[in-house]
């Protein structure tokens, strides 16, 4: 019985696995300069994501993330951003976005939430856009 749970979830997991990859979007060519990484999606879709200004409110900063779908299918986003201090020595915080079901052309405004104390000349990054089909 063991055997068969072990082999059954070494299954799903391929199975996830494929999906995700047969699901990436493959409309926009790849910049292989850029150094964020695009995780499980096929392309580069960081022209689809822009940095807002950040605020802080009792003891949050939230930084507005916006994403407009440049494909030509509806997509889900995961973006990762970090912040970091000015000269780069240290990482102080990340946070993750998820936006779903973008349509193509469609626009949206998430928050990336971030708990720690950041100073007023740190600098927020993204590291990381995921772009797949919905």
């Amino acid at each position: 019985m063991k055997k068969k749970i072990i082999a059954l979830t070494g299954v799903t997991l391929l199975t996830v696995a494929a999906c995700s990859v047969a699901t990436s979007d493959t409309s926009t060519a790849p910049d292989t300069q850029s150094s964020i990484s695009t995780g499980l999606g096929t392309k580069d879709a960081t022209a689809d994501v822009k940095l807002g200004t950040p605020t802080t409110e009792y003891g949050l900063t939230n930084l507005p993330v916006k994403v407009t779908n440049n494909s030509e299918k509806a997509s889900d986003y995961y973006i990762e951003v970090v912040v970091e201090s000015k000269d780069g020595s240290e990482r102080i915080d990340f946070a993750n976005v998820l936006v779903m079901g973008l349509k193509p052309g469609q626009k949206a405004t998430e928050e990336a939430m971030f708990g720690a104390d950041i100073p007023a000349n740190a600098v927020f990054t993204v590291t990381e856009v995921q772009r797949t089909a919905s």
